[in-house]
């Protein structure tokens, strides 16, 4: 069974090329890896077939050492666990609609995990070199005004984070990670 799902790769990479990749294989994980082209990951993930694929929410200067860090999308995990699926999915909702009217933000996404949850991520410029405790700010503010405490804030703060690729399999729930809503500055 292919972990690429040829029907739902939606990837709009800012700089690829400064992006890392990890792959989880029977054998074990292996990251660090970086790609040229989304040919070449393609290429890659259908040669190798990886059970599972991730990407890095940050750019480096040498994304196969994690050495020159040039900014991160914001990134928010919320998960399902312990909760209502209609309740996180309106949590998660909340918190795309937040990032567009109370930060105005123009360039945001939400995504099913194709396991436990969402993924609501932002890739306008402003937010690139945000650290991590900014991030944590964001992540209170969010849970406080709008109650949603399925966040996962270590997730969600950490610069450094692989998040799933879309229109790949998760192969722990046998689900694709794909986009439910994208806005890009109007609706």
């Amino acid at each position: 069974m292919s972990s690429l799902s040829k029907d739902l790769v939606v990837w709009d990479f800012r700089d690829i090329e400064h992006r890392e990749f990890g792959f989880n294989f029977k054998s074990g994980f292996v990251r660090k890896k970086q790609f040229n082209s989304v040919t070449d990951l393609v290429g890659y993930i259908e040669r190798s077939n990886p059970l599972d694929c991730f990407v890095s929410i940050a750019r480096y200067n040498n994304p196969g050492k994690m050495e020159g860090w040039l900014g991160s999308d914001l990134f928010f995990d919320i998960d399902i666990s312990g909760g209502d699926v209609n309740r996180v999915y309106n949590e998660a909702l909340s918190v795309f609609d937040a990032l567009k009217s109370d930060f105005g933000l123009d360039n945001v996404v939400l995504n099913v995990s194709g396991s436990k949850g969402f993924h609501v991520l932002v890739f306008d410029d402003v937010i690139q070199r945000m650290s991590s405790s900014d991030r944590r700010e964001v992540v209170d503010y969010l849970m406080v005004k709008y109650d949603a405490v399925h966040i996962d804030a270590p997730s969600s703060c950490d610069i450094h984070r692989l998040r799933r690729l879309e229109g790949t399999r998760n192969s722990k729930s046998g689900l694709f990670c794909k986009r439910l809503k994208t806005y890009n500055g109007s609706e």
